[in-house]
C-alpha cells in the first residue's frame, strides 16, 4: 500500500475497521443464538425457567416499575401471560424471534407512519429493558 495517496489509505483503514467491528458483532450474535438455541431445546431448563418465573411477584414488580415505565397493568399482565405461554409451548429460537417481533409490532402499531415513531420505539426499548431488569432482579 506504499505510494498510495494518504486519503485513500485513511478510507481503507476506516472501512477495514468498520468491517472488523461488524464481523465481531455478527460473531457475537451467532454465539449468543447458539447458546440460546441449546437452552431452548432443553425441556428441563424450560420447565425450570417457567417455575422460576412463576415465583416472581409480578404485582410488586409492576408497582415498582409503573412510575418509571408508565405501562398499564393490563399491558404488563398481557405480556406476562404471553411470555409464559410461549415458554409452556417450548418454542424454538425462531418461535421466540417471531413472538418478540409480534410484541414489538403490536406495541408500536399505533405510531406507525407518524413523525415521532423513533421516539416511541426508543421509549418502548427503554421500558422493556427496565422492566426486564426488574423481573431478572427478582429471579
Amino acid at each position: 500500500l506504499s505510494g498510495l495517496p494518504l486519503k485513500f489509505l485513511q478510507v481503507k483503514c476506516v472501512t477495514a475497521n468498520a468491517f472488523a467491528q461488524t464481523l465481531r458483532r455478527y460473531t457475537s450474535l451467532n454465539h449468543l443464538a447458539q447458546a440460546a438455541r441449546a437452552v431452548l431445546q432443553n425441556s428441563l431448563q424450560i420447565s425450570q425457567m417457567l417455575a422460576d418465573l412463576n415465583r416472581v411477584d409480578f404485582t410488586n414488580v409492576q408497582e415498582q416499575a409503573s412510575w418509571v415505565c408508565g405501562c398499564s397493568d393490563a399491558t404488563v399482565a398481557e405480556l406476562e401471560k404471553s411470555f409464559k405461554g410461549a415458554l409452556e409451548q417450548q418454542q424454538g429460537l425462531e418461535g421466540w424471534a417471531t413472538w418478540l417481533k409480534n410484541v414489538v409490532e403490536q406495541r408500536l402499531a399505533p405510531f406507525n407512519d407518524k413523525p415521532d415513531f423513533p421516539q416511541h420505539a426508543k421509549n418502548f426499548l427503554l421500558n422493556w429493558s427496565f422492566y426486564c431488569s426488574m423481573v431478572i432482579r427478582d429471579l
